[in-house]
C-alpha cells in the first residue's frame, strides 16, 4: 500500500545518525551535572532495570520552544507531524576547524543560497561544523579558553533572524549539543 511504499522509499535513502550513546559522559551543557545511572534490578533479580537522573536538555536532544521563549509550548504539546521537516544543511566544517569562534552570518546564508537556491519556508536548517568529531574528548569538545569560556562555533543572531523572519523556517540545529526547535513558536504565529 501507499504507506509501505513510502517507508520502503525512505529506507532506501542514506541515513545519518547524529545521536551519541547516553550516559554520564554524553555531550551536555557544561552547567549541568553528568547523568547518574543507577541499576535498580539486575538479572539475578529476574530482570534488568535502571534509573536515570539528568537535566532535561542533556546529550542529543530536541529543545521545546519553552526552553528559550516564555509562555510557549512544551515538547509534548508539539504535534508529531510538526517534527517532520525538510532538512537544509549549511556546511561550515572547514571554517569551524580554522576558527573555533566561527558564527554563521547572514552573508553565509546568502552565499549558500547563491549556490543551492533559496532556503524554503518551513524547513529545518542545520549548521554542520564537524564539532561532534571531537567527542569523546571533553577538553577538545568544550574547547575552553583561559577564562573557562567555551570557544565553539554557532549562530549569529542576525542569521537566525534572517532564517526565521525572512525565510520563515521552522527550526535550527547544530551538532554542538543539540538539535533544536527552540525558536519554533516565536515566529509561527
Amino acid at each position: 500500500n501507499e504507506l509501505i511504499n513510502a517507508i520502503n522509499l525512505v529506507k532506501e535513502k542514506e541515513w545519518v545518525d547524529l545521536t551519541h550513546t547516553f550516559g554520564p559522559d554524553s555531550p551536555h551543557f557544561s552547567a549541568f551535572d553528568g547523568a547518574e545511572i543507577t541499576t535498580l534490578f539486575d538479572h539475578d533479580d529476574g530482570f534488568f532495570a535502571q534509573s536515570f537522573k539528568f537535566a532535561g536538555q542533556y546529550g542529543t536532544h530536541l529543545d521545546a520552544p519553552i526552553h528559550f521563549v516564555r509562555d510557549t509550548r512544551y515538547l509534548h504539546e508539539l504535534g508529531l507531524k510538526e517534527l517532520v521537516l525538510p532538512l537544509v544543511v549549511i556546511d561550515k566544517s572547514k571554517e569551524s576547524d580554522e576558527n573555533h569562534d566561527f558564527t554563521l552570518a547572514v552573508e553565509d546564508i546568502l552565499n549558500f543560497e547563491e549556490q543551492y537556491g533559496r532556503i524554503e519556508e518551513g524547513t529545518f536548517v542545520a549548521l554542520r561544523t564537524d564539532w561532534s568529531k571531537r567527542w569523546p574528548d571533553h577538553e577538545a569538545f568544550h574547547n575552553k579558553d583561559v577564562n573557562g569560556n567555551n570557544r565553539i562555533p554557532g549562530w549569529r543572531l542576525a542569521a537566525l533572524k534572517c532564517l526565521f523572519e525572512e525565510r520563515k523556517i521552522k527550526a535550527v540545529g547544530n551538532e554542538i549539543f543539540y538539535t533544536a526547535l527552540s525558536y519554533f513558536d516565536r515566529y509561527i504565529q
